[in-house]
């Protein structure tokens, strides 16, 4: 089967690259074990192609001609880059070295994140991990705009463009000082919670907007607002008052 145009370009680039390299055609044949004439035919026919003189023929030697040299370095170029790229291939499927860019709602960060990020850099210590903690639309929104390389979101509006590699559901429930009058209950209703003083998480994350998706949600007051569900906890210790979360 005879080889296509671009075959054809590949096999006179490198025949062109051997001979500028090495100063001549026979020195060039005897490095890609290859005869002198079908060097001699390609180099021919890329200077027709190219509509430009390649080489300055005089005497036994083969000097580059000024559109050789330009073609020269251009080559050298798309190698190295081709190097290049094959090295970045390389690194990510060995995963030797590189940047992990991780975006993740808080309450992530400070659970399941630490321990599986303590495994994977175990795993590979050659990986850089960046970790940038969020709101729910903003962390979807980094992976969407290829500011990061993996997110940790919760109910998220919105997930075109996007991959779910995992979800899991959560319930929806409320954590309390031990000494509250509802701790040692297995269940509680809304109704029940709005009874005490509460601690909700501020207007822009997700997890308010479920409350405030309920209709009796709606008509309570907190009397605590904060945007960092890790902070609330810690300040309600010893005191009756509730965290619905």
């Amino acid at each position: 089967m005879a080889k296509s145009e671009p075959a054809l370009i590949a096999i006179a680039y490198r025949y062109f690259m051997a001979v500028a390299e090495l100063g001549s055609v026979r020195a060039a044949s005897r490095d890609l074990n290859v005869a002198a004439s079908a060097i001699s035919r390609q180099l021919i026919l890329l200077e027709t192609a190219l509509g430009n003189r390649l080489f300055d023929r005089s005497g036994r030697g083969l000097k580059l001609a000024p559109a050789g040299e330009i073609l020269l370095r251009g080559l050298r170029r798309a190698a190295q880059s081709h190097e290049n790229t094959l090295d970045e291939l390389s690194a990510l499927r060995k995963l030797t070295r590189g940047l992990l860019r991780i975006a993740t709602v808080e309450s992530v960060s400070g659970s399941v994140l630490p321990d599986m990020l303590e495994h994977f850099m175990h795993a590979y210590p050659g990986i850089q991990v960046s970790v940038t903690v969020a709101g729910s639309e903003a962390v979807t929104q980094l992976v969407r705009e290829h500011q990061a390389e993996l997110a940790f979101t919760f109910n998220p509006s919105s997930l075109d463009g996007l991959e779910a590699l995992a979800s899991r559901d959560l319930d929806l429930g409320a954590i309390m000082a031990p000494g509250h009058p509802l701790a040692k209950a297995k269940k509680v209703s809304l109704a029940e919670c709005a009874e005490h003083p509460l601690a909700w998480p501020s207007p822009g994350l997700s997890l308010r907007a479920i409350l405030e998706s309920i209709p009796a949600a709606r008509k309570m007051r907190p009397a605590l607002e904060c945007n960092s569900l890790l902070w609330m906890p810690p300040r309600l210790q010893g005191k009756n008052e509730l965290l619905d979360m």
